[in-house]
């Protein structure tokens, strides 16, 4: 009486214990430790049921079996009894035919008793096992299967934590998400505000100028080229920002033809020197030796080649270098590649460098103007037309590599005769 009243206490002590288990391995811990001491067994295995295997997940014996390893059910005792959801003992495990004998032979193992975890559909099984023939008393038994009824109890409360964490962890990130996009909109709407001022100023300016009197014929032919700029200016960030949403939304309608990519981005290449030079900045283009034709937009693919262009040398200094090159894929796709040499891109924001109001520097006192939505621009257009994009940087101040890959390469002779029926197609 005495002996059932300790081993009622020390299941109590164990329910308590898995109770607050929060993980498989010490559940798995406390009832391997619990059945060996309270059966006097020489061994305690905690097996899994891994779909169509038992996983000797965890053992306590005087000898290795198993542990981490699995086997099929049915090639198993544990397996049986999962299956037929049940206990079984067995003082000879030599004298039944439900056992692999020959697995049990490098063992110290004569006599075992199993019993399910979650009776009802089986996730999991208890083993306990004697170096000399014992046979497992219904007392034993009702130990091991108090200990199982435990443990399925302790499972659930694993998964129902493990799944509580997960949801906690999600709802985190969400909120740390939109957090971060409420931010960045607002650093946005900052430099919004501040690009969209800047011209504004400047023109305001001019025309109080122009209103005084006296104004020389010089002075007007001054701020006429400065209000057209800065007009320009305005005109191409609203349109910017309107073809991004446009982009964002999946609005923007393509209308494809054959294009001869090489000429285009020649032509583009062409416009931007001016800005280049400007700024002392050498610029220059390998189109190869042979025309290349997709089926493109050529509109839209200009834009692409262009934004290009115009972040590769806005974000390049004096004595530097911009290279455009155009080489055919094996896949019979095209490539598209602006590298630079200058400021580069550290490595933690070049995931992020197409995302929409993303800027490595979104300050008001930042030393390169423009929205930062001309990439986001860009990748929305290449992926219109099935293509991808991608940056590559070696860190700050060792320059930037953007590469377009389009697909749908044409030859020449599929596509229009010569090269001025190429530029007349794409609009130059």
């Amino acid at each position: 009486m005495s002996r059932a009243l300790s081993s009622r206490g020390s299941l109590l002590d164990v329910v308590r214990d898995l109770s607050f288990a929060r993980e498989l391995p010490r559940v798995a811990e406390i009832v391997r430790k619990a059945a060996r001491r309270l059966t006097k067994a020489d061994g305690v295995t905690f097996i899994l049921r891994d779909q169509g295997y038992c996983h000797y997940y965890d053992e306590e014996a005087i000898g290795p079996r198993w542990k981490g390893r699995r086997f099929p059910l049915e090639s198993c005792i544990s397996g049986w009894v999962m299956h037929h959801r049940k206990a079984v003992a067995i003082p000879d495990i030599y004298a039944d035919p439900r056992i692999p004998h020959d697995a049990y032979r490098p063992t110290f193992v004569k006599s075992l008793a199993v019993v399910p975890v979650r009776k009802d559909d089986p996730i999991a099984a208890i083993g306990a096992y004697w170096a000399t023939h014992h046979a497992a008393t219904e007392a034993e038994i009702d130990v091991l299967q108090s200990l199982a009824d435990a443990a399925a109890l302790a499972m659930a409360n694993v998964q129902l934590y493990a799944e509580l964490q997960t949801a906690i962890a999600r709802e985190r990130s969400a909120r740390q998400a939109a957090e971060e996009s409420s931010r960045l909109k607002d650093e946005f709407l900052a430099v919004l505000s501040h690009e969209l001022r800047t011209p504004l100023n400047v023109i305001q300016g001019w025309l109080w100028q122009l209103e005084q009197p006296g104004t020389t014929p010089g002075q007007l032919q001054r701020a006429l080229e400065v209000l057209s700029r800065n007009t320009s200016l305005q005109i191409r960030l609203v349109e910017d920002l309107l073809d991004t949403s446009r982009a964002m939304a999946g609005k923007i309608q393509l209308n494809p033809s054959p294009l001869c990519i090489t000429d285009m981005c020649e032509q583009v290449v062409e416009q931007a020197r001016p800005a280049a030079a400007a700024k002392g900045i050498e610029l220059r283009i390998d189109a190869g030796d042979d025309p290349l034709w997709i089926e493109g937009d050529p509109d839209r693919l200009q834009q692409v080649v262009a934004n290009l262009l115009t972040n590769a040398i806005k974000f390049t200094d004096a004595g530097g270098r911009v290279d455009l090159t155009v080489r055919p894929l094996q896949d019979t796709g095209v490539g598209i590649t602006v590298a630079d040499t200058g400021v580069g891109i550290n490595p933690e924001f070049l995931p992020f460098v197409f995302d929409q109001f993303r800027q490595a520097d979104a300050s008001s006192k930042r030393r390169h103007g423009g929205l930062g939505i001309g990439l986001t621009l860009v990748r929305e257009l290449v992926q219109l037309h099935g293509g991808s994009v991608r940056a590559e940087s070696a860190g700050r101040g060792r320059g930037t590599t953007m590469v377009a890959e389009l697909p749908g390469r044409r030859e020449l002779s599929a596509a229009r005769p010569d090269r001025e029926a190429g530029a007349h197609a794409a609009g130059f």
